[in-house]
């Protein structure tokens, strides 16, 4: 493929315009930031907001679930994505921004692949007659089969591309900011209906 084609049925469906718009913010928010000594106050700011991210994005809340969800025509409990909702809500605010410029190039990509993936969700899922759950209707398995399975291959892969940056902030944050992550053994599940 030469060009990008919004009719492939692969792939994330980024329209031309929204590329550009995220390279010109990332080349705006890099190159206007002044180059400062990383001292220990500017450490313990990027703690602060890493246990933030932790406390709001445990591995066995949302990111858990969703790393071990069938979306396919499957329902599932809209409140279990509540934690991705509430970190995207606040992926606007500039205090939720690591001073370290390779901390928060790895949250911004987890920020782009948490909002893609909800994205997908509201526009491809719908309520079942269970309050709070939703999912991609399973008529269209036999109804639309190519539209069916090009929708989850797509939630899948966006669920694939949250959970690799999820590892990565996590690794990235250890590494970088000596930050003990606590060991959260139990899997995430839904509540009984």
């Amino acid at each position: 493929m030469l060009a990008y084609d919004d009719n492939h049925p692969k792939g994330t469906k980024y329209r031309p315009e929204e590329l550009r718009l995220h390279r010109d913010n990332w080349f705006a928010k890099v190159g206007t930031a002044r180059p400062a000594d990383y001292t220990d106050e500017h450490r313990k700011l990027d703690q602060g907001l890493f246990t933030r991210i932790l406390r709001l994005l445990p591995w066995n809340g949302s990111i858990g679930f969703i790393s071990r969800n069938n979306f396919a025509g499957f329902s599932f409990d809209t409140q279990m994505l509540r934690e991705l909702d509430e970190f995207d809500a606040r992926n606007e605010d500039p205090s939720w921004e690591f001073i370290d410029p390779t901390l928060e190039m790895v949250r911004a990509t987890l920020a782009q692949h948490v909002s893609r993936f909800l994205e997908l969700i509201a526009t491809n899922t719908w309520p079942t007659h269970n309050a709070h759950r939703n999912s991609v209707p399973e008529d269209w398995e036999i109804e639309q089969p190519e539209r069916f399975f090009s929708v989850v291959e797509d939630i899948h892969g966006a669920v694939r591309q949250c959970v690799d940056a999820y590892k990565s902030l996590i690794r990235e944050g250890r590494h970088r900011l000596a930050i003990e992550v606590p060991m959260q053994d139990e899997p995430p599940t839904e509540p009984e209906t």
